[in-house]
């Protein structure tokens, strides 16, 4: 799964090389993470259950915060939005941050 890993950063890296509208730079950061999310679904590299779970929160909150930046992705400069802008950066961190919470929990309570 190292070599998928290795892959997925160089595709990150490209995406800069690649395409300069913030829409193209999206899409193929979107569809990167889509594949990735995609291959641990499938394959569940890891060897805990609870590690390929907070992989895939954490890869489903990427994918729907990368989503939600199309909103933005405009030539023209937009302050109007800046409340939404803070409060889905502030939600991007947050659910993850819970789901790992709650996974450290679970894990904590089995073992006692």
């Amino acid at each position: 799964w190292g070599l998928v890993v290795l892959v997925r950063a160089v595709w990150l890296s490209l995406t800069q090389v690649l395409f300069r509208e913030g829409t193209q730079q999206l899409f193929w950061v979107l569809l990167m993470l889509l594949v990735y999310l995609i291959g641990i679904l499938v394959f569940l590299p890891w060897q805990r259950l609870s590690i390929s779970f907070i992989d895939v929160t954490m890869h489903a909150a990427m994918v729907l915060l990368c989503a939600l930046l199309f909103r933005f992705a405009s030539v023209e400069a937009d302050h109007a939005d800046d409340g939404l802008a803070s409060s889905l950066m502030f939600l991007s961190f947050a659910v993850p941050l819970i789901c790992v919470a709650l996974v450290i929990l679970s894990e904590l309570c089995s073992s006692c």
